[in-house]
């Protein structure tokens, strides 16, 4: 048996692994219809979007997303653990596989809109903007995510955020240096990010950079003036097919492999149901997501409104079981690097994957207990100088951490096959030849 072969039998029993497992729509309509009346009328509030100033937005606009917490409050059963604006962003899933395809959509676009927050891991400041790449076969639900571009749109009229994903690195940086050092690349298709690496520049470095917040420096295509980005926050989010990946991420070793949150979806061939009840035209739907970024422009507003910085904080004893969680995470798949290739240069890139990942990690907690503070009032709750993590987030974090490694692991595989480092023969793979 092949090194690969052992390797992906490690990973066999948790190949696909969803972050939420949500039940059916039978199931939790039962459930809904169980409840009592005053618990209904509780659920459809929960999932209704509530921007501030509600009488300055169009009244279809509110009307709908109205109608669509009626029609899908029964959806809002089971992910109480969950900050409700994710929630309200998860309600037009109808299975597993979609529900983590809104959920990481709107994790990353809501990473894009917190201004003036950070975060302190193992002495680095960290932001919370994020890099996601969910992969999947063609049709396997990869466009539920355009839903969650929506959200953006209330903020983009104010302040341009989203810059195209067709940017060379010259554009890509203009574009951020123009928004004032902030912005998010959304795109639906890797194929369009891909043709920008092709450009040539530095869009690989920059990326990297700016992960961190490090400067970025480009000369302007007009006059070819020197111009710095110093403090960049820039979130990423792609889609795309596993062919489609490989030709972005050309190997794991240039650092931005470890940089991104990596999803898989395993694509289920299951028969068309058809809904129950009366389908929702489709301009409700959009409203309802439009309604939702406005709650999102409210924190937005309300953070870059900040005078100063806004410290997000783990407790002394969550920090702890942070990075001892973490710890065992890097030991165990350490040994599975060996074990599976037997070369010091996969173990080598296995503890960055590991300890990026717990960096990752880190800014899921700072965007999801920051998410909440739209429900408890985002403007009031914008002016307090900490955010502590919540416990609900910090305990669904603790069992994501070890989901995400196992998705990052299927794409770390596949690239490393693509690329002929490892195969289904006995030969000694030599990760270390260029």
């Amino acid at each position: 048996m092949s090194r690969i072969d052992t390797f992906n039998r490690a990973l066999e029993a948790h190949l696909f692994i969803n972050l939420y497992n949500r039940p059916d729509d039978e199931t939790l309509r039962v459930r809904f219809d169980a409840l009592s009346p005053e618990a209904q009328k509780q659920l459809v509030s929960l999932a209704t979007p509530k921007p501030s100033h509600p009488e300055a937005l169009d009244p279809e606009l509110l009307s709908d997303a109205v109608l669509v917490a009626q029609h899908y409050a029964y959806r809002m059963i089971g992910s109480e653990q969950l900050p409700p604006f994710l929630r309200r962003a998860m309600l037009l899933a109808d299975d597993s596989d979609s529900a983590d395809v809104l959920l990481l959509s709107a994790l990353t676009a809501a990473s894009a809109c917190m201004p003036n927050l950070r975060g302190s891991l193992i002495d680095e400041v960290v932001r919370p903007n994020l890099y996601t790449l969910v992969t999947g076969s063609a049709a396997s639900g990869k466009g539920k995510a355009t839903l969650c571009r929506r959200i953006l749109d209330p903020i983009e009229a104010i302040h341009r955020i989203v810059i195209p994903g067709n940017s060379s690195a010259t554009a890509m940086n203009e574009a951020l240096d123009e928004y004032g050092g902030h912005g998010i690349n959304f795109e639906t298709e890797t194929d369009t990010l891909s043709h920008a690496f092709r450009l040539g520049g530095s869009f690989s470095s920059d990326l990297r950079k700016a992960f961190h917040g490090e400067c970025i420096s480009y000369r302007r295509r007009s006059n070819h003036e020197e111009v710095l980005i110093p403090d960049p926050q820039l979130s990423l989010f792609i889609t795309g097919t596993p062919g489609q990946t490989q030709k972005l991420l050309h190997d794991a070793e240039n650092g931005l492999f470890s940089r991104m949150l990596f999803y898989r979806l395993e694509g289920r061939k299951e028969s068309f149901v058809i809904p129950a009840g009366d389908s929702l035209p489709a301009t409700a739907i959009e409203h309802y997501y439009l309604a939702l970024g406005y709650e999102l422009r409210d924190l937005y507003l309300a953070l870059g409104s900040r005078k100063s910085l806004c410290q997000f904080t783990l407790s002394n004893e969550q920090m702890q079981q942070f990075l001892g969680q973490f710890n065992n995470i890097t030991n165990a798949y350490e040994e599975l690097a060996l074990s599976a290739y037997e070369s010091e240069a996969a173990l080598n890139q296995m503890t960055s994957i590991c300890r990026r990942m717990g960096n990752i990690c880190y800014r899921l907690l700072m965007v999801m207990s920051t998410l909440r503070m739209i429900d408890q009032g985002a403007l009031e709750s914008a002016k307090q100088d900490c955010i502590g993590c919540q416990h609900d987030d910090f305990q669904s974090l603790v069992v994501w951490a070890e989901m995400l490694m196992h998705h990052t692991l299927i794409h770390y595989d596949e690239l490393l096959m693509a690329n002929g480092v490892v195969g289904n023969d006995e030969e000694e793979p030599d990760l270390d030849s260029p």
